[in-house]
């Protein structure tokens, strides 16, 4: 399995898809949700190009999108360390919303 580490823009989309959840329905699906896009975060650890992952080098060089329910995780790997960059919804205009200094330091 492979390192990662989130972009602090990465870190504020999960905090603010957490209390959106909370806000909206309640905590126990917002845990739910949670869970499910850690799952998918994992699953980018152990494959950075596992299936269902897509080059998206139009919004960043190196970067691709993975999809977790209604989110997609924007990463790229580089020196053996998934970087995650962004975590946006899917009805956000990801080329407004993604840039290639989005990704860690």
């Amino acid at each position: 399995m492979h390192d990662f580490k989130n972009s602090l823009l990465a870190d504020e989309d999960l905090i603010s898809i957490f209390a959106y959840t909370i806000e909206k329905w309640d905590s126990d699906q917002a845990l739910k949700y949670k869970q499910q896009l850690e799952k998918a975060q994992e699953e980018i650890r152990q494959d950075p190009f596992l299936t269902g992952s897509k080059a998206s080098d139009d919004l960043a060089e190196g970067c691709r999108l993975y999809r977790a329910e209604h989110h997609y995780f924007a990463y790229r790997f580089k020196n053996d360390t998934i970087e995650i960059a962004r975590v946006l919804h899917e009805n956000m205009d990801f080329h407004v919303q993604m840039r290639v200094e989005y990704f860690p330091k």
